[in-house]
């Protein structure tokens, strides 16, 4: 859910614990940890903070290779590549891009690049010419992946904004909450309401949704 939400331009709505090496150590185990760093390196790009992303690669990179975790490791490359391409170190992006290829060609794994168009699609076309022959048709298709990315998240946003206008400022509130894990108690004490206000507005919006659980959410 939250790679979704990412995916869909929404950082607000982010489990704390997800935004905390620490945090995540502690809820998430074994092999599980990987995927979870990997959300965590995700979130750090697409809140811009580049500097923890560029501190803590390294680390990510190896761990990933030890496990092994070759997914990971072609979007640690195509994280750092965005990351570097955003802060003007275009050779770095570059070199990054050509990781995730390497990586990503030989088995036409193409998803993660047109989940990113917004960072890597202009990098993209502008070398594709550079890159070497073996690449140039796999980017085309890339770049295809890309546009049709990009008006399917459209499509889901607006379908989510007409879902969220069903519901009034306060249960949007409240949902907020709920999504980040709250109990009914926690969402009482920081909206001043009492629970069983909030287990009445969950109710209404669970009927709104046509859903039965917060999970659902």
């Amino acid at each position: 859910r939250t790679w979704l939400a990412i995916s869909l331009g929404d950082t607000d709505n982010i489990p704390s614990w997800l935004m905390d090496e620490a945090q995540i150590q502690s809820h998430i185990y074994g092999a599980y940890i990987g995927y979870a760093m990997m959300i965590y390196a995700r979130i750090l790009l697409v809140t811009k903070n580049y500097g923890k992303l560029f501190g803590i690669s390294e680390i990510l990179l190896n761990k990933a290779e030890a496990i092994p975790l070759q997914m990971a490791r072609l979007y640690y490359f195509i994280f750092l590549s965005c990351a570097n391409n955003e802060t003007g170190h275009r050779n770095d992006a570059v070199q990054y891009l050509r990781k995730a290829l390497d990586i990503a060609v030989p088995d036409n794994i193409y998803l993660p690049f047109a989940e990113h168009h917004i960072y890597i699609s202009d990098l993209l076309r502008e070398e594709k010419e550079n890159l070497s022959d073996r690449y140039k048709d796999e980017i085309d298709k890339i770049l295809v992946m890309c546009t049709k990315q990009k008006a399917g998240s459209f499509k889901i946003s607006k379908a989510l904004r007409k879902t969220q206008n069903m519901l009034t400022p306060r249960e949007q509130e409240i949902v907020h909450y709920a999504k980040l894990g709250k109990t009914n108690k926690e969402i009482a004490d920081i909206l001043f309401i009492a629970p069983e206000t909030v287990k009445m507005a969950l109710k209404k919006i669970f009927k709104k949704l046509n859903i039965h659980s917060r999970y659902q959410l």
